[in-house]
């Protein structure tokens, strides 16, 4: 009874966390598109509530064009990914029945952003005992002004955000080893967070499936033993035990059932695509690929298994590809990875372009757009914040280190940062590609001042008291 209480009184809490976040994030997203934009800062208006210089502006164009094909030709003619961009092909379903105005977008772009922002709430709740501090330990990744860019316009991310959280929190529920320990109805929350979380991924970026396999591989090699020692210590029966064995070592295989065709040109594994056929997409994308390699001069490492080979491969040729590519926040370019072990030395610096990047010293430099500058002025503030909690991240890891929910999130975006920055050299595009990750580990660090402040309370508080009384 006392735990049907407290699971109420928690979803009770979530619930009003939800509904606020929401709030907060449509009413942002509305202020900005109708009165900012429009009124505000004109020069930075391309129309429509839409910020200049984005690719928001070609997703609202593809989705126009789309919804007026479906409205003359019949729901046929609708497609996920026209022109290869999801975001245009939801848009367009929305402008069919709202007409072709970006605003429409805002209560789906809102849900999601308080859904994720939830999420993260309930990750880190299990380890601070308190709702309203996890909820402290989320406001960043919920007010930020850069997270405006999804939910305040028209994007991937959003929505890639979630189903990557998704993933993470299903993990999580299957590492307790208290899930196995009830009825199965216990583990359909955690199958339908992964499941779910891959259907999302998959929509938004098809590549990021094939990260969530990896992730999985590693997963299960850290739960298999997990298990069978739970099982030696009878906190499980051998009959949960095997389930969870069996549920937790097929899972990565069972996410191939979200294969793609669509996102060739992004991480995927180069093999792969050069055998999926014979259309003019993927010939073109062969040869392109081919070519890379070849200017690469990549160099197989013969003790890796090829699988592996091949990923890193495939990291080195998207890397070689955005280095080649103008851009004013373009960093070190000119370091390129002909072979597997070559990654491994620029490991420090990958961590340090992943956590501290942009650096103070281009916080106010000139961009190369007036979006961009103005944008440059948002990320010298957010970092401010980034790393005053980063300052505490080493104590929360300390603090909770005997918490296997701790090293989860950790884990998982320690290696989804490294792997962006690996193939990003680009500060620009890297900020908002691993914004919901280092919003992870920025609540990890406010969670652990908030555990140090309690400790240093707890230790002051009553010398002081008792100082006081002799007084």
């Amino acid at each position: 009874m006392k735990q049907l209480l407290t699971y109420h009184f928690l979803f009770g809490n979530l619930r009003r966390i939800w509904i606020c976040l929401f709030i907060y994030a449509a009413a942002s997203a509305f202020l900005l598109q109708l009165v900012i934009f429009p009124y505000w800062l004109p020069s930075l208006h391309a129309g429509n509530g839409l910020w200049v210089g984005g690719d928001w502006v070609g997703f609202h164009r593809i989705a126009g064009e789309l919804s007026e094909k479906i409205i003359l030709q019949g729901w046929g003619v609708w497609e996920l990914r026209p022109e290869r961009q999801s975001p245009a092909g939801i848009a367009a379903v929305f402008y069919v029945f709202f007409g072709p105005h970006p605003w429409v977008l805002i209560p789906l772009n809102a849900a999601v952003h308080a859904t994720t922002g939830v999420l993260l709430v309930c990750m880190v709740q299990p380890l601070i005992r308190n709702t309203q501090h996890a909820l402290l330990c989320a406001l960043p990744f919920v007010f930020f002004p850069s997270g405006l860019v999804w939910y305040a316009q028209i994007h991937k991310d959003g929505i890639f955000f979630l189903g990557i959280f998704l993933c993470l929190y299903g993990w999580i529920l299957m590492s307790r080893l208290e899930t196995w320990t009830g009825r199965f109805a216990q583990v359909l929350l955690p199958l339908l967070c992964l499941f779910g979380g891959c259907f999302l991924i998959w929509v938004m970026r098809a590549y990021g499936v094939k990260l969530m396999q990896g992730i999985g591989i590693i997963v299960a090699v850290v739960l298999v033993p997990r298990f069978l020692v739970g099982a030696l210590q009878r906190k499980l029966q051998l009959s949960q035990a095997f389930l969870a064995l069996l549920i937790v070592v097929t899972l990565p295989l069972s996410f191939g059932v979200f294969k793609d065709r669509a996102e060739y040109g992004e991480v995927t594994l180069i093999t792969d695509a050069m055998n999926l056929g014979d259309e003019e997409q993927i010939s073109n994308f062969r040869e392109k690929a081919r070519n890379t390699i070849a200017l690469l001069q990549w160099r197989r490492t013969d003790w890796l298994p090829s699988l592996l080979d091949n990923s890193f491969m495939t990291l080195s040729v998207v890397r070689y590809g955005y280095a080649n590519s103008a851009g004013g926040s373009n960093i070190d370019t000119d370091v390129i990875f002909q072979s597997a072990p070559e990654f491994l030395p620029y490991l420090p610096r990958a961590l340090q372009i992943g956590l501290a990047s942009p650096f103070p010293a281009s916080w106010f430099g000139q961009g190369t757009l007036r979006v961009t500058t103005a944008m440059r002025v948002i990320y010298a503030v957010e970092m401010v914040f980034v790393y005053a909690a980063l300052m505490f991240l080493p104590y929360a890891l300390w603090r909770w280190r005997k918490q296997i929910e701790i090293w989860m999130i950790f884990g998982f975006c320690i290696i989804l940062l490294l792997i962006y920055t690996y193939i990003t050299p680009n500060i620009g595009s890297l900020y908002r590609s691993r914004y919901g990750l280092i919003m992870l580990l920025l609540a990890l660090g406010i969670a652990g001042a908030i555990a140090l402040r309690q400790r240093t309370l707890a230790v002051t508080l009553p010398t002081t008291l008792r100082q006081a009384g002799k007084s």
